[in-house]
C-alpha cells in the first residue's frame, strides 16, 4: 500500500534534540501555552489551553502551508466548541474561501494558494489532486488521521486539534497521498513527546522486552503471534519448556487451534511451507525438540516429505490450486525458512531448493527484490543452511553481506528499499532489525550495533509511559515515533506485536555497552593508631554518580560500614575517611565499594591491616576499658559525637564554612539475603534512624584532624599556647625599655 508522504523535518529535528518529555492528557496544566517549540517552523503560536473546561480551552488549529507563505505553520484557537471543521477555522481567526459550485469544499486559507497573477486563487472547480488542502484531525499527542469526511460533516470537540496541510502531490488518492502537517498534534502543552535518545545500555531494554513478551503469554490467544513471541524468546536466551509456557506450549501443539494455519491446503500430509517455517520452530522449542501435534501428526515428519518441495524450480508446497494442480512459492524467504526448519529435523536439503535459492540471487548480492528486510533474512537463512551442512553457499553469503552493508546509512539504519527512502514505518522498522540480527550472526557486531542502537529510543520505558495509559505496555517497541506517542497516550498498542519480538530479537544479538564503569584504585590506610586508622582510596565516577562506602571487619563478612560520600558522573578524586572504634592491636580487612542509582557496583581490592597496641607512643587516647568497635546507633536525632566511638566520614567537598552532611547508610542488619550491600541499599535513605549508623555530624573534622585531636596532651595545648603569647609580649616589652633607656 502506498505510504501518505509525510515531511521529515520535525522527525529529523526530534532526533537531533534527543529530548524526553511527555505531558499526560489528563494531567492539570496552566493556561499560559509553553514556549513556541519549534520557532523556525510555526510562524504563529495560539494553542488552546489542555483540557475540557476553562476560560482558554477549544479546538487547536493547526495550519501547515508547505510550500507556501513561506512554508510556514501556524497554531491558532478556536474558543469552545465543540465545532464543525469550517466553524473551528473561522472562530479560529483563519479566512477561508470555499470552491465557487462546490461550497462544502475548501479552495484558499488566508489567500493561498495563488493564481499565476499572484491574487488569491478562485476555485471555479474542484481542486486537482496535485494541489489541495488536505483535512486532517487527532488529539494531542496522538497520530494525525486523514479525515474520512468533509469539514462541514465532522465534529471536532472541545480538546481535539485540527490540521489543513497543502498537500501537492504527483498522483494517486487523497486519502493515501495527502501530505500531514509537519508537527505532531498539540494544544499549550506542546508536542509532548520527541524522540528519546539511545540507551547507554542495550541489557535493560533486552529485560523489559522479555517481561512485556512473558506477560503478553498469558492472555494471548493469536496463535501466530504467540508463534513468533516464543521464537524471539529463545532467540534471546529464554529456556522455553518450563512450566511457566504450559498454556503456549497447549495452543501452539492444538491441531484445532494452528491447522488451518499451517494445514491451508486441507492436506494433513502438506502443510503450508512458509507457516511451517514460523510455527515449526516454536513448537519444537515448546516441546524440546519434538513438533508432535494434538492429533499425532509430526511435523517433523511432514517436513521431510518429498512433495514438499518442487523438485523443478525448489519452491515449497503451500497447497493446491483452484485446478487441483499443486501450489508452490518461489519467493526466496518462503524457501530458506521452511528449509531451516527442515534441517533443523534432520531432514535433508534437496538439490533442487539451493539451486532454486541460488538461482534468484543478482549481481548486486540481493534476492529478487530490493526489499532489505528480506536481503536480511536471506542472509540467515543461508548461514543457517551452511552451518547445517549444505554446500556451496559462501559467495552467496558473502555477496548478500556485502549488499546489506552497502545499503546502511551513516546512522545505522536501513532504508525500506533500496532507493526508496519514505516507505510504511513498519517495514522500516523490520529492516533494521532483521539487518541487526542478521549481521551479529554474521560476525560484523560494528553494523549490527548501529542498526539495534537505531531501535533503541523506540522503547515504552517507565520514564516515558509514568502517569499515562502507556505504563501497560513497558518494556514494548513502536515501530515509529508517531506509534510510540499513540502508545503512551492512548495505551494502544497498534505495531506492538510486531515491533516488540523482533527488536528483541535484534537487541539480544547486538548488544551494546556505552557506559564508562565507576572504577577505585588500591585502598590505602595510614596513619594507624589503637582505635583509629585513616583510609583512602582513588575513586573515578564513569558515565554516572556514585556513592561510596568503606565496608570493614575482622573477619571475611566485613560486618562494619562507614560513609565514603557521592562523586558526581565524570569525577575522578580522592576517598578519604576516618575507620574509628577500632580494637587495639587487632588485624582488619577492608574494601572500598561505589554503587550508581543504575545498580551497577564496583570494589577495591580488599587489604588488611593491624593497629597499633593500647599505651603505644601512638596510642591515640583510648582507655584502658575500650573494645573498639562501633557504637550502637544513634538517637533518632542524629549525634555531635566525634570520639572514638563514632563511625562517621566528613563530606569529601564541604562548602566554605559550612559541614556538607553525608548520606545516611543501613546498618549490618539491612544488608540483602546474600549479605551484600547492593547498590540499591547503598542508596537507601529511607530507613528508620534507630538502625542507621549516621555520618550526619555537624562540623566535622578531616581524618588528619581527628587523629591529631585524639592526642592526649590535646586538651592542654590552648593554655600552654596561651602563656607562651603572653611571655613572649612580657620579653618584647622589657626589651624595647632597656633599648628606650
Amino acid at each position: 500500500m502506498i505510504l501518505r508522504r509525510v515531511l521529515s523535518l520535525i522527525s529529523g529535528a526530534a532526533l537531533a534534540l534527543g529530548l524526553v518529555s511527555v505531558v499526560p492528557p489528563s494531567a492539570a496544566a496552566e493556561t499560559e501555552p509553553v514556549p513556541n517549540p519549534y520557532p523556525e517552523l510555526i510562524s504563529v503560536w495560539e494553542p488552546c489551553a489542555p483540557g475540557t473546561e476553562g476560560p482558554d480551552t477549544g479546538v487547536t488549529v493547526i495550519v501547515d502551508f508547505q510550500t507556501l507563505a513561506d512554508q510556514q505553520v501556524e497554531v491558532r484557537c478556536a474558543p469552545g466548541g465543540p465545532h464543525s471543521g469550517w466553524a473551528a477555522l473561522l472562530e479560529a481567526g483563519f479566512e477561508v474561501t470555499r470552491v465557487v459550485p462546490f461550497p462544502g469544499a475548501l479552495c484558499t486559507i488566508d489567500g493561498y494558494p495563488r493564481d499565476r497573477s499572484g491574487d488569491p486563487a478562485i476555485c471555479h472547480s474542484m481542486p486537482p489532486i496535485e494541489a489541495y488542502w488536505s483535512y486532517w484531525h487527532a488529539s494531542p499527542g496522538v497520530r494525525w488521521g486523514y479525515s474520512g469526511t468533509g469539514a462541514g460533516g465532522h465534529s471536532a470537540a472541545v480538546g481535539s486539534v485540527e490540521g489543513w496541510s497543502f498537500s501537492a502531490t504527483v498522483s494517486g488518492d487523497t486519502s493515501q497521498e495527502a501530505i500531514a502537517p509537519r508537527v505532531p498534534p498539540m494544544d499549550a502543552r506542546g508536542p509532548g513527546l520527541v524522540m528519546p535518545e539511545v540507551h547507554e545500555t542495550s541489557t535493560e531494554q533486552v529485560d523489559l522486552a522479555r517481561h512485556w513478551i512473558e506477560g503478553q503469554l498469558e492472555t494471548e490467544t493469536n496463535v501466530g503471534r504467540l508463534a513468533d513471541y516464543v521464537n524471539a524468546l529463545v532467540a534471546s536466551g529464554v529456556d522455553v519448556t518450563d512450566e511457566r509456557f504450559e498454556r503456549v506450549r497447549r495452543e501452539l501443539s492444538d491441531f484445532s487451534r494452528i491447522g488451518r494455519s499451517v494445514f491451508a491446503s486441507g492436506r494433513l500430509t502438506q502443510p503450508n511451507g512458509v507457516a511451517l517455517g514460523r510455527f515449526g520452530p516454536a513448537i519444537r522449542a515448546l516441546q524440546g525438540g519434538e513438533a508432535v501435534l494434538s492429533n499425532g501428526v509430526d511435523l517433523a515428519e511432514v517436513a521431510q516429505r518429498s512433495e514438499m518441495t518442487d523438485p523443478v524450480t525448489g519452491g515449497v508446497w503451500t497447497g493446491s490450486s483452484s485446478f487441483g494442480r499443486p501450489s508452490y512459492s518461489s519467493q526466496p524467504g518462503a524457501i530458506a525458512g521452511f528449509a531451516a526448519f527442515l534441517l533443523s529435523t534432520g531432514g535433508e536439503i534437496p538439490q533442487s531448493v539451493t539451486e532454486g535459492l541460488l538461482g534468484q540471487q543478482r549481481e548486486d548480492g540481493s534476492f529478487q527484490t530490493t526489499v532489505v528486510s528480506l536481503q536480511a533474512e536471506m542472509l540467515d537463512s543461508l548461514r543457517e543452511l551452511r552451518d547445517g551442512g549444505v554446500a556451496g553457499l559462501d559467495e552467496a553469503i558473502a555477496k548478500v553481506t556485502g549488499f546489506l552493508l552497502r545499503a546502511q546509512r551513516e546512522d545505522g539504519s536501513l532504508p525500506w528499499a533500496v532507493g526508496e527512502d519514505q516507505m510504511p514505518a513498519a517495514e522500516v522498522f523490520a529492516a533494521n532489525a532483521t539487518f541487526a540480527e542478521a549481521m551479529a550472526q554474521a560476525g560484523h557486531a560494528d553494523a549490527a550495533a548501529r542498526a539495534a542502537r537505531h531501535l533503541s529510543p523506540l522503547q515504552v520505558t517507565a520514564e516515558l509511559a509514568e502517569g499515562t495509559p502507556g505504563t501497560q505496555h513497558i518494556g514494548a517497541f513502536a515501530d515509529s515515533l508517531d506509534e510510540l506517542r499513540g502508545i503512551i497516550v492512548t495505551g494502544g498498542q497498534r505495531g506492538v506485536p510486531v515491533a516488540t519480538p523482533l527488536a528483541l530479537r535484534a537487541l539480544a544479538a547486538a548488544p551494546w555497552d556505552d557506559v564508562i564503569p565507576a572504577s577505585v584504585g588500591s585502598a590505602q590506610v595510614s596513619t594507624v593508631r589503637p582505635t583509629v586508622a585513616e583510609l583512602s582510596a582513588q575513586v573515578s565516577a564513569g558515565s554516572h554518580e556514585q556513592r561510596a562506602i568503606v565496608l570493614y571487619g575482622t573477619d571475611d563478612d566485613l560486618s562494619l560500614v562507614v560513609d565514603g560520600g557521592e562523586f558526581e558522573a565524570g569525577e575522578s578524586d580522592a576517598l578519604n575517611v576516618a575507620l574509628s572504634g577500632l580494637e587495639p592491636n587487632t588485624t582488619y580487612r577492608a574494601k572500598v565499594r561505589v554503587a550508581s542509582p543504575k545498580g551497577r557496583v564496583v570494589d577495591s581490592e580488599t587489604i588488611s591491616f593491624t593497629t597499633t597496641e593500647a599505651g603505644s607512643p601512638d596510642d591515640d587516647g583510648g582507655s584502658p576499658g575500650d573494645t573498639g568497635g562501633p557504637a550502637a546507633p544513634p538517637p533518632p536525632g542524629g549525634s555531635d559525637d566525634t570520639g572514638d566511638n563514632a563511625i562517621n566520614s566528613p563530606a569529601r567537598h564541604p562548602s566554605a564554612g559550612q559541614a556538607a552532611p553525608g548520606p545516611r547508610l543501613p546498618a549490618a542488619g539491612q544488608r540483602n539475603a546474600e549479605g551484600e550491600y547492593t547498590a540499591e541499599a547503598v542508596w537507601a535513605s529511607d530507613l528508620p534512624a534507630s538502625q542507621l549508623v549516621t555520618s550526619e555530624v555537624s562540623g566535622a573534622p578531616t581524618p588528619t584532624e581527628q587523629l591529631a585531636a585524639s592526642s592526649p596532651m590535646s586538651p592542654w595545648w590552648p593554655p600552654i599556647g596561651a602563656l607562651a603569647v603572653v611571655c613572649l609580649v612580657a620579653v618584647g616589652v622589657s626589651i624595647h625599655r632597656l633599648r628606650s633607656a
